[in-house]
């Protein structure tokens, strides 16, 4: 093999190039080298890159939706909670009071356990 090829520089010279490789001196004189690309694997890789991206994406967007339901049902639970345990406080208070609840009619409530002594003892 042990081609000799002129090839002149960019100052004008001439220079020979002596290689035993024929590709080794078209890759110099042509300035680029032959790629050997595997496209199989290359698209494999991109394929399976888009897939885990796209796979990534969805599992954040599913997240960030159980986590505001799971916000959402937090907050919903608690104000509930502070209705039942509002109501239930309004509750005992007028159980365990003295009041009037309708003028008009002359309607009044008492606490629970004095009714109860008074019901007992009649």
């Amino acid at each position: 093999m042990g081609d000799h090829h002129e090839h002149e520089a960019p100052e004008g010279e001439n220079v020979i190039l002596s290689a035993n490789n024929d590709e080794f001196i078209t890759s110099v004189e042509q300035g680029i080298q032959p790629d050997s690309l595997d496209y199989r694997s290359l698209l494999f890789w991109n394929v399976l890159g888009i897939v885990v991206v796209i796979g990534l994406i969805i599992f954040a967007v599913e997240l960030q939706q159980h986590t505001s339901l799971e916000r959402q049902r937090a907050v919903a639970n608690s104000v509930e909670y502070i209705d039942i345990t509002n109501l239930k406080n309004a509750q005992n208070e007028k159980l365990n009071s003295f009041g009037l609840n309708n003028a008009e009619d002359g309607i009044y409530h008492i606490p629970i356990d004095k009714a109860i002594e008074n019901m007992v003892n009649e």
